[in-house]
């Protein structure tokens, strides 16, 4: 600050005494050598004090702008850097797991930083594809759309693998199927579809089994969808792409939250109160973030293959996370808390 100083005087028209005035005003004080001077002080003393205080409150006032000024260009860009980066999955999941600690969400932050942890393999795999994809020139519509689970191509492959050759392995895998599933193969999900008039089938290639094994694990399942309703086939594909367990990942997350809110709110007949709101209010931000990039992602995948894919989850993940925010601000009235 203090080398930018004489920028300071040229910006704001402010000159070197009139400063040194402000910030000692001491040493700039008539010397008084009588009763008189100090009862009755002559004209061209209040003049020059009117200068100060007038020169004092323009540097103020001008500085503040200018601080805000900044400030407002640096939040710019950084929402920016935010969303630009948010198809490169490691550094959105990082950027994440920094501004839940910038916000001293200890439990949650840990919960954020094991998930990227975790999802590393797959993150690395999905870029590679992409880069396949680049090169040989091949970004395409995809007609099918592969199932999304919360373990596939994860570090828990390894523990799940070897967990499987200590059971029946036809039993692990149908138990395997029953929970690491998406939203389409949930009561609900298939409900959904019957109630769209939807037609999905297993794509199986040729020479392959209904269910693939590699690396000692049962692979997504990949389907083809068939219905006349454009909107009905992308809330079918966008459910295929939410994995239950990871949904229920981020909800477990969001429990310090509404336990502080309880612990936060002192009078005892609203602490119930407290907690439903914060729980509305969990609900939304999870609902909108992964609805996000679930259905971008599924539009973007449906028409350029991976890439789209890839670019579709980063910026309904961003997207989905401001809507949650928008949405949570209008219905309780309270910008800072969200």
């Amino acid at each position: 600050m203090e080398g930018n100083i004489a920028e300071i005087y040229k910006i704001y028209g402010i000159n070197k005494s009139a400063y040194a005035r402000m910030n000692n005003p001491q040493e700039e004080r008539p010397v008084v050598q009588n009763t008189q001077t100090k009862i009755h002080p002559n004209s061209s003393d209040i003049k020059m004090r009117g200068n100060l205080e007038k020169d004092t409150a323009n540097f103020t006032t001008k500085f503040i702008d200018e601080v805000n000024k900044h400030d407002k260009a640096a939040i710019s860009k950084e929402e920016l850097f935010k969303m630009a980066s948010s198809p490169i999955a490691p550094i959105r999941r990082v950027l994440g797991v920094k501004d839940s600690s910038e916000r001293n969400k200890k439990i949650k932050t840990a919960g954020l930083a094991l998930l990227a942890l975790n999802n590393l393999p797959m993150d690395f795999s999905d870029i590679n594809s992409v880069l396949r994809q680049i090169k040989n020139k091949k970004i395409a519509p995809n007609p099918t759309q592969m199932e999304f689970t919360f373990a596939q191509d994860t570090l828990l492959e390894f523990p799940l693998r070897q967990l499987r050759k200590k059971f029946d392995t036809q039993k692990f895998d149908t138990v395997y199927d029953k929970i690491d599933k998406s939203l389409f193969n949930t009561k609900i999900g298939q409900k959904i579809v019957k109630a769209m008039n939807l037609t999905v089938t297993r794509e199986i290639k040729p020479g392959e089994s209904m269910d693939i094994i590699k690396n000692g694990l049962k692979q997504n399942k990949v389907y083809i969808i068939k219905g006349k309703s454009k909107i009905a086939k992308l809330i079918c594909r966008s459910m295929m792409r939410i994995p239950v367990l990871s949904v229920a990942a981020f909800a477990l997350l969001e429990i310090p939250d509404i336990v502080n809110a309880v612990k936060n709110e002192e009078q005892k007949d609203k602490k119930l109160q407290a907690a439903g709101k914060q729980l509305l209010k969990s609900g939304i931000n999870i609902a909108s973030m992964v609805a996000g990039m679930a259905a971008v992602g599924a539009v973007l995948d449906r028409r350029f293959g991976a890439i789209g894919s890839l670019i579709g989850i980063g910026l309904g993940n961003y997207f989905g996370e401001k809507a949650g925010t928008f949405v949570n601000n209008k219905l309780f009235e309270n910008k800072n808390d969200k």
